[in-house]
C-alpha cells in the first residue's frame, strides 16, 4: 500500500454527521463514502454500471476466486489477467477499489488532520430557512425559538390550517459543521489505483461531486491539493488494469449525464 497525502479546503460547510447527528470530527467513512458514491455516479452516467446495483448484495469468495485463476491459468491466460477475469467475473468496479463483503478496499484512509477549532457554527448560519413553495426568495430563522414561533403562526392561520404549512418547504441547518482546511493520509493498493482511478476521481468529485452530507443545502463542496500534482491534467479513467475495458473513459464525455443523476440525488437528499 502507498501512502499519499491530500490537502482538503472547504468551498462550502462540510457535513459529517454520525449516526446520532452530531459532528465533533471528520469521519473517515464519511470521506470514503462519499468518495465511492461519487465513483459510482461517474459509471452510471458512463453506462458502465446498473443503475439498480447495490454492494451490499455483493460478496468476495476467495475459495472460489483462486479456483478461477487457476482454471484461466490452465486455459492458457497470463496470471495477470487471470487475476482481473477471475475478480471482475463476480464483482463490478467500485467493489474491486473500495471494497465489499470479505474483500478489502484499494482506497482507505489512514489519518485525517484537522483543526477541531474549525467546527461549529464558525459561518453564523442560521437555524433553518423557509420559503413558500411559489416564491422565490427564502426566509431565515436565526434560533429554534423563532422556528417554533413561525410553525405556530402558520397553524394558526385560519386559511387551510394545518394544509397552509404544507405550501412552504423548510431547510435546516446542523449546528455543527467543519469549515477551513484539512489533510487526508490515503493509502492506497499500487500506482494502478492512484494514477488510473484516484487521481481522475479526485478531479471528477472537486469539478462535480460532494463529500459528506447535507448536500441539498450546497455542502460538501471542496477542492484537492496534492503537493507536485495538478488534479485538472487527470481527466480520463483507466480500468484496464482491474477489468477487460481498455478504452479510457474521459471525464468530460459524461458531464450532461452527471448533471441529470445530480439534480435527482439532491432531490432525493
Amino acid at each position: 500500500m502507498k501512502k499519499i497525502s491530500i490537502n482538503v479546503d472547504t468551498v462550502t460547510p462540510l457535513y459529517t454527521g454520525n449516526a446520532f447527528g452530531n459532528m465533533s470530527e471528520i469521519e473517515p467513512q464519511s470521506i470514503i463514502g462519499s468518495l465511492r458514491f461519487w465513483f459510482e455516479t461517474y459509471l452510471k452516467a458512463a453506462d458502465k454500471l446498473n443503475n439498480n446495483y447495490d454492494y451490499k448484495s455483493e460478496e468476495f469468495n476467495a475459495k472460489e476466486y483462486k479456483k478461477n485463476i487457476l482454471q484461466f491459468i490452465n486455459d492458457g491466460m497470463s496470471l495477470r489477467d487471470a487475476e482481473i477475469k477471475s475478480m471482475s467475473k463476480k464483482l463490478f468496479l467500485p467493489s474491486l477499489i473500495f471494497g465489499c463483503n470479505g474483500l478489502k478496499g484499494l482506497i482507505e484512509i489512514d489519518k485525517i488532520n484537522f483543526d477541531s477549532t474549525n467546527i461549529g457554527n464558525t459561518l453564523d448560519l442560521p437555524f433553518a430557512i423557509y420559503k413558500k413553495k411559489s416564491d422565490q426568495s427564502f426566509i431565515e430563522i436565526k434560533t429554534k425559538e423563532d422556528h417554533e414561533k413561525i410553525r405556530r403562526k402558520l397553524r394558526e392561520q385560519k386559511l387551510r390550517e394545518q394544509q397552509e404549512i404544507k405550501n412552504y418547504h423548510f431547510w435546516y441547518f446542523p449546528d455543527k459543521y467543519f469549515f477551513g482546511s484539512f489533510d487526508v493520509t490515503f493509502k492506497i493498493g499500487d500506482n494502478d489505483t492512484i494514477e488510473k482511478i484516484f487521481y481522475p476521481l479526485l478531479n471528477f468529485v472537486e469539478n462535480y461531486g460532494f463529500i459528506g452530507g447535507k448536500n441539498n443545502l450546497s455542502f460538501g463542496r471542496v477542492k484537492f491539493s496534492i503537493e507536485n500534482k495538478a488534479l485538472s491534467n487527470y481527466n480520463d479513467f483507466d480500468f484496464s488494469a482491474y477489468t477487460n475495458d481498455t478504452n479510457l473513459s474521459n471525464i468530460e464525455d459524461v458531464v450532461e449525464e452527471v448533471k441529470k443523476l445530480r439534480i435527482c440525488i439532491l432531490l432525493i437528499k
